[in-house]
């Protein structure tokens, strides 16, 4: 018994690193989200988006993206940015394995658009490259650790998982506070 854990501890950690050599150098990480509502579509860089997680002050092309959005919304993705879930990277393997964990990632990655349907695949990957780097998964590690250069958001569906899915919801910061002073 004491083998088999360890040697599934070990596979994991394995995969994790094999995961880890092939996704981690900085020309596989996103660098800008493509935000898609219907037939529009607008760029934000990630540096934007860390900018404005830190600071709260949006810069650039998120600046005059914001505009149209409620002070609220600002807040809660001031919130969605900064939150941090405390896993490790073997925790994040054993609850993306589960069926409760396949659910979440298929339910989110519907809100995703790579070619060839690889969302959930691309999604598992930086939700375990970011527990790895910290022992804690957020959205801003995960854009760092995504496998492509560009992550496209259909924006209605990803409100509808919002608004359909309270665990999903929370879990992406949809019920998130924003830091204090912010």
């Amino acid at each position: 018994m004491v083998h088999s854990i360890k040697r599934l501890t070990a596979s994991i950690l394995l995969g994790a690193g094999t995961v880890l050599t092939l996704f981690s150098s900085s020309s596989l990480a996103a660098e800008k989200v493509v935000l898609k509502y219907g037939p529009f579509a607008r760029s934000v860089s990630v540096e934007s988006l860390q900018s404005f997680a830190s600071t709260g002050k949006a810069t650039g092309d998120l600046a005059s993206l914001l505009r149209v959005v409620k002070s609220e919304q600002r807040q809660s993705m001031v919130g969605l940015l900064n939150t941090k879930l405390p896993f490790n990277v073997v925790q994040v393997d054993k609850l993306i394995r589960s069926p409760i964990g396949e659910q979440f990632l298929n339910e989110v990655a519907v809100a995703t658009i790579l070619p060839g349907g690889s969302e959930a695949k691309a999604l598992r990957s930086a939700v375990i490259l970011a527990a790895a780097q910290d022992n804690s998964v957020s959205f801003g590690t995960m854009l760092e650790k995504y496998p492509t250069k560009t992550l496209t958001v259909d924006l209605p569906a990803l409100m509808k998982i919002l608004k359909t899915n309270p665990m999903v919801g929370s879990l992406l910061g949809g019920s998130a506070k924003p830091p204090q002073g912010q």
